[in-house]
């Protein structure tokens, strides 16, 4: 009977074993949660914002091309999106672009506010979007930056963005009427190339 006992006890379900490896299973999914809890908790939002009156299908921020490194501090950090509307939308990304300094570093302008649009870049919906600076010649240190746009309206653009002369330093856009009409901001976004070619919807770039 004993042996019998024991036959029932080894194969039960709540066996003595089968819950020290259950308990040792729950300590480090505990412990995995309180270390992901600690490092969430140093994070905080930086901003949000409406990006587009139709959903935002791309997004992406700018970075100094391989070999550029030197030109880092010069960079304004800019974030640029694309969404279903067929527009791109150029956001501040933590720099004071109002500032006039050739090297902005403080962070007084408000994260995500609009510094330029253009609202019809494409004739439908911009699924893929990337952005590079690049010196406008060989012995040139100006930067400019190109904004590269992917479709299903079965092509690319590039577009440079430079900065507006005409803008007044705070011209903003209501963000309820973001395509109304291109706007006058810090930021002037102009098409340079029309690439053409492909026989589906492009994806990315």
């Amino acid at each position: 009977n004993k042996e019998e006992d024991g036959d029932d006890d080894a194969g039960s379900l709540y066996n003595e074993a089968g819950l020290k490896e259950e308990s040792l299973l729950v300590k480090n999914l505990d412990d995995n949660c309180e270390k992901m809890y600690k490092s969430i908790r140093n994070q905080a939002l930086e901003g949000s914002q409406y990006g587009d009156v139709r959903p935002l299908s791309a997004v992406c921020t700018s970075s100094v091309s391989s070999g550029n490194d030197g030109i880092v501090g010069s960079m304004p950090k800019i974030i640029a999106t694309g969404g279903w509307s067929g527009g791109i939308k150029i956001w501040n990304g933590g720099d004071d672009h109002n500032s006039g300094s050739q090297n902005p570093t403080t962070l007084d302008a408000a994260p995500l506010e609009l510094l330029g649009a253009k609202n019809i870049v494409h004739e439908d919906r911009i699924m893929g979007i990337a952005m590079k600076p690049y010196l406008a010649s060989a012995t040139s240190k100006e930067l400019l930056t190109m904004v590269a746009s992917a479709s299903i309206d079965l092509s690319a653009k590039l577009c440079t963005v430079k900065l507006n002369e005409e803008a007044n330093v705070g011209d903003s856009m209501d963000v309820e009427n973001l395509n109304a009409k291109d706007n006058k901001l810090r930021y002037d976004i102009q098409e340079c190339a029309h690439l053409k070619g492909h026989a589906a919807r492009l994806g990315s770039v």
